[in-house]
């Protein structure tokens, strides 16, 4: 089980496999799960790499159907298997936006091998101010280059009036 919990903010984060085929071993399955509770993860599954177990008895995994177009699940836990029938590299991706965590559990009901799911986490969209004296918001920005520009005119007038009187 790996677990990412307790977040100090809301992340958006995608998990995705590494670019290389997995062993499937018998009886092996993930589940995947955010959190809050209230929230969704999303797979996006094209290839129909992975199956799914949508009714979650562990035993009716299906590849999963077009939804407008696209090969997707929403769900706060999502449970799956690698998709024998595939023989692709991995190119799924899960999406989860405003997280406080997300758990992946890796089942395995064979004592005598061992399975090995090799992913990466990362964030998507965050904001990070790296200059922490730098107004975050880009309409103040924008204010105070045209405040700037205004005086840096004033300025420009006054001095103008002062060389025409000498």
């Amino acid at each position: 089980m790996y677990s990412l919990n307790s977040l100090s903010e809301d992340l958006n984060l995608k998990l995705t496999s590494q670019p290389e085929s997995h062993s499937i071993v018998g009886g092996e399955y993930f589940e995947l799960q955010v959190f809050p509770t209230n929230k969704n993860i999303t797979l996006l599954d094209p290839n129909n790499q992975l199956i799914i177990d949508k009714n979650y008895d562990n035993e009716t995994f299906e590849e999963l159907i077009d939804v407008n177009g696209l090969k997707q699940f929403s769900a706060n836990l999502i449970r799956f298997k690698f998709n024998p029938d595939s023989s692709t590299t991995p190119s799924f991706e899960f999406l989860g936006y405003g997280l406080k965590g997300i758990k992946l559990t890796h089942i395995t009901v064979s004592n005598t091998t061992d399975g090995i799911f090799k992913g990466n986490i990362s964030g998507l969209d965050y904001f990070l101010n790296t200059d922490a004296n730098h107004p975050t918001n880009p309409d103040t920005v924008l204010i105070i280059m045209i405040l700037i520009v205004m005086v840096m005119s004033v300025m420009m007038l006054l001095r103008q009036a002062l060389m025409t009187e000498l």
